[in-house]
Formats: structure tokens, C-alpha cells, sequence
């Protein structure tokens, strides 16, 4: 090969390990970038829940921030601690927070279509998965039998009323499944159909908590979905059974 070719590899050559060298670059400064922007998300989502947090047994100053918040639902042991929130649709708060601005992880909301001051018999309650933990993704400890066995309390606090939480089931149902995203098929006039469709499907299900509804004629089933990682259309469904206090 001529000293000319030679030449004229050795800068194809640089040329070729320059670019590679400028692409590496630019993917380790992307990806850095990312994981800097999903850090502080989490890091302004903690902070916007402490702050709001701070006034969770005031539904004056919590409507003070917002006027769509309804309820304030505890699951002890899990970092679910949010205030719930209700429009007249069930889009907005997919994306917007508790403050009404724009945030990808959203808000802890009831569906439009269920009564605020749980009169119904069925409550149906969205919050996004977020892989930070936060928000309904702990939901998810559930499926692990042992944890579900051990852990099965919380609360669900109106403005003019307090309810015990008690988990009944953990399942997984598809987004479709109108058995449980057609809430207003459920009444007190069919609560042992709905009862025998809950253990059908359940993948973990506690005789214990179903008892509770036997013996508390008032008591309220409530509802939680959140995504599940593994398919789109697949959700994680937490059932509780609410006894007012």
C-alpha cells in the first residue's frame, strides 16, 4: 500500500474514532441528563407530599390548596399517604398534581363517577406506578402473600368522617374489566355478587376482612389501580373494605 492510501486511512481511521468518541459522549451527557431529571422529579414530588401532608387533618387548608380534594387515604406500611382528588373526568389528574400543575406522576384520584362522600358502595381510586416508589406503585408489595398476610390496615378520612381500612384482596385485572372500572354496577342490593367476583379473581384474598362485610351492613368496598410494569393493559387492583369509625 502507497504512503499516500496509508495516509488516507489513518484519517478515515481518526475520523471514524473521533465521531465514536463524540457519540459516546453525547450518550453518557443524555443519559445523565435523564437520570438528573428523574432524581429531581422524585425529589419535588417528595417535597410537594410533605408539604401538603403537613395539612392532611385540615380539609380547610387542603381545599385552600385545592378544592377538588375529597379524602385523605393512609395504607400503613407502604408509602401511600396522598390526599384523593375529583373532577368531573378522569384524565386531569393523570397529569396534574395536587397543586393543578402539570407533573407526569399526577394525582391520587377517585373516579368522576363514584360519590365524594362515599355513599356509594363501590369507590374506585386511580394513582399512577411510579418506579421511584411513589405514588400507588406500592400497591405491588401486596402481591408478596407474606406481606399482604401481615400488613392489612389504613385509613380513608372525609371532611366529616373517618373510616378503618381493611385490606380484603390483591388481583390483577385488565383496564376493560367492567367489574371493576364500571363502578356504578355496584350497589348494596348486589354486594355478595360482587364479594363472590372479588374472590374469583383475587390472587391473594382474606376470609378474615370478608367477614367484616357480613357483620357491617354499612361498611364500603374501595377500590385501588395502579399499572402494572409487565403489560399495558394489566392492573395492579388493591380491594379494602372501609368500616367508619
Amino acid at each position: 500500500m502507497s504512503s499516500m492510501k496509508k495516509s488516507k486511512r489513518k484519517k478515515k481511521d481518526r475520523i471514524i474514532d473521533t465521531v465514536l468518541v463524540v457519540v459516546i459522549i453525547l450518550l453518557v451527557a443524555g443519559t445523565a441528563a435523564s437520570l438528573f431529571l428523574k432524581l429531581q422529579a422524585s425529589n419535588d414530588l417528595k417535597n410537594e407530599n410533605e408539604t401538603v401532608a403537613e395539612n392532611r387533618d385540615d380539609f380547610d387548608k387542603l381545599r385552600a390548596i385545592n378544592p377538588d380534594v375529597v379524602a385523605w387515604i393512609t395504607i400503613d406500611n407502604t408509602s401511600i399517604d396522598f390526599p384523593v382528588l375529583q373532577t368531573t373526568n378522569n384524565s386531569k389528574y393523570l397529569n396534574t398534581n395536587v397543586y393543578g400543575e402539570p407533573a407526569v406522576s399526577g394525582a391520587i384520584f377517585m373516579d368522576y363517577r363514584c360519590s365524594a362522600d362515599l355513599s356509594d358502595q363501590y369507590t374506585l381510586i386511580y394513582g399512577h406506578h411510579m418506579r421511584d416508589g411513589n405514588m400507588f406503585s406500592n400497591i405491588d408489595k401486596f402481591k408478596n402473600e407474606k406481606f399482604f398476610e401481615s400488613y392489612r390496615t389504613g385509613s380513608f378520612n372525609l371532611p366529616m368522617s373517618q373510616y378503618e381500612l381493611r385490606t380484603l384482596s390483591y388481583l390483577e385485572a385488565d383496564c376493560r374489566d367492567a367489574d371493576f372500572y364500571e363502578p356504578e354496577r355496584w350497589t348494596k342490593d348486589n354486594l355478595q355478587s360482587l364479594m363472590s367476583t372479588i374472590l374469583a379473581k383475587s390472587i391473594h384474598f382474606s376470609p378474615e376482612t370478608a367477614a367484616l362485610v357480613e357483620q357491617d351492613p354499612k361498611c364500603k368496598i374501595i377500590v385501588l389501580s395502579t399499572c402494572t410494569a409487565h403489560d399495558e393493559n394489566l392492573r395492579s387492583v388493591l380491594v379494602l373494605v372501609a368500616s367508619e369509625k
